[in-house]
């Protein structure tokens, strides 16, 4: 059989990894229909074989592996569907692998699929085609736009840390009833059901019953795989994209946020709003790269500002993660030392930045720097499910981009009655002196970009720097036993080094 994605391995025989769906198949990537080279009812039958092989004792996958295939996404689009789907790699006219896609739940941004089910024929084994079904599962998933691929082993751990992949936290597949739940929701109901496990707890007599299968069917893996549910299990995962493409914001769609925000003030009917904005391209973050993405929008707002939109696309960019990476900064994209992220704007993106004290800021001085054009990154911990700042001790640390600044000003009625935005209006020269007269910090909010929602995080001041100056430790449960550096910690970003423009 031939393909877009035939590859030459072991015996050179020509190998293809082919979608099941509805009694049917499509070769990956192929425009011809690819039954000439097989019949797919006997590679079904083959594949169900081998799962039940390779699961002899799992109840589900056993009896019905078969149905397990053929369950799949209906449709017959070889450019786009929808998961889960199973493939199969054909050698020749003989199934000799499986391996099934399902969406998973990514909590640290980004889109994640699981590969479950996978199995490759004890009569091929030790040729390479275990890391050739991989390598092509991994393909397809980039190519329908998923950033993470997660699996769970017990035996095979060495195997899939040779191709790539790494240890990391359990994480919850998307079933059809949960895909309208967010991540922090699943975790939620998540912990309802560990709760009632712990409860009933694990007796001999209680695995007879069908409460014991009904606690096994739980929405964190497959029913009767028999590699889920258990402290052995050990998960990983692997990173397919670094990074996604940016989006430009209008004007108009902050100012509805503010708006929003602002309604709900206490004094929402006495205060005239004075705000300053910058609109910065927004970026949504990969996994856990928070930092890495702010970096990102920030060079790429200085050069939107500086050259023309047609340079700034020529602009290329080292892989920030890998810079990272090799200074020993990070793992995959989390970054909890302030001093590491401002090393790697300065001397990987070019930027006039430097690490100032949190408690030294000033309304005033940061409304100066964003009159200047400037920026801040600044350190906080984002409620899971609002994105704005919380309180969590550095257990969810995350870095946003302060991008504007309003301030409440007292007012008998609005100046601008006639805009769309009523009490809402641009923060004047000749203002300043008077909108910063007060001491007080109360009605000071700031408007911070981040890389989980394309929302802004609008917030009093107050707030922001309080859930900075908690920040004291990380998630060990997520990132094991490290040093967080963040409190009292904020970036102040100026402008892009001249040479990083004269190079352009």
């Amino acid at each position: 059989m031939t393909g877009l994605n035939s590859v030459t391995v072991g015996s050179a025989k020509e190998v293809c990894l082919v979608r099941v769906f509805h009694e049917k198949f499509a070769a990956i990537h192929e425009q011809q229909s690819a039954t000439d080279g097989g019949d797919v009812n006997i590679w079904v039958k083959e594949a169900s074989r081998l799962l039940s092989e390779q699961w002899p004792k799992g109840g589900t996958v056993a009896v019905y592996s078969e149905k397990i295939i053929q369950e799949t996404n209906y449709g017959t689009s070889t450019e786009l569907y929808a998961l889960p789907c199973s493939y199969i790699l054909v050698e020749g006219n003989r199934c000799i692998g499986h391996g099934r896609l399902t969406e998973c739940f990514e909590s640290a941004g980004g889109n994640a699929a699981a590969a479950t089910f996978i199995v490759v024929s004890h009569n091929v084994r030790g040729r390479g085609f275990g890391s050739l079904l991989m390598s092509l599962l991994e393909l397809e998933a980039e190519r329908l736009g998923f950033h993470y691929i997660y699996l769970w082993t017990r035996t095979a751990i060495g195997f899939y840390e040779k191709i790539g992949y790494t240890k990391c936290e359990r994480v919850s597949l998307k079933r059809a009833c949960l895909k309208k739940l967010a991540s922090n929701e699943v975790e939620s109901l998540e912990a309802v059901l560990i709760k009632h496990r712990a409860t009933i707890g694990d007796t001999p007599a209680l695995r007879t019953t069908n409460e014991w299968h009904r606690q096994k069917e739980t929405i964190l893996l497959p029913p009767g795989d028999d590699e889920s549910g258990d402290a052995e299990d050990v998960w990983l995962r692997k990173r397919l994209v670094e990074q996604v493409g940016s989006i430009h914001i209008p004007l108009k769609n902050r100012l509805e946020e503010m708006k929003i925000a602002f309604d709900a003030h206490p004094r929402s009917n006495e205060l005239e709003w004075c705000y300053r904005i910058l609109l910065v391209p927004w970026q949504a973050q990969i996994g856990p790269s928070c930092g890495l993405a702010a970096l990102r929008m920030t060079r790429e707002y200085f050069l939107t500002r500086a050259l023309s939109e047609s340079a700034n696309e020529n602009q290329h960019l080292p892989s920030l993660l890998g810079e990272a990476q090799e200074r020993g900064f990070t793992k995959d994209g989390e970054v909890f030392d302030a001093n590491h992220l401002r090393q790697l704007a300065a001397e990987t993106c070019g930027i006039d930045c430097d690490t100032l004290s949190v408690k030294e800021l000033t309304p005033q001085r940061v409304e100066r720097i964003l009159a200047d054009g400037g920026l801040f990154i600044l350190p906080y911990d984002s409620n899971g499910r609002t994105r704005l700042p919380a309180k969590f001790n550095g257990r969810r640390a995350h870095y946003g981009i302060i991008v504007g600044m309003a301030i409440g000003l007292e007012t008998e009625a609005a100046t601008n009655v006639e805009s769309i935005f009523p009490r809402l209006r641009q923060l004047q020269e000749n203002e300043r002196d008077y909108a910063f007269s007060s001491e007080s910090r109360e009605n000071t909010y700031l408007f911070v970009q981040q890389s989980l929602s394309s929302n802004l995080s609008i917030a009093s001041w107050s707030d922001f720097m309080e859930s900075n100056d908690q920040l004291v430790c990380v998630d060990e449960t997520k990132f094991g036993s490290t040093t967080l550096d963040l409190r009292d910690r904020i970036i102040v970003c100026r402008r892009l080094h001249p040479h990083v423009l004269s190079d352009s």
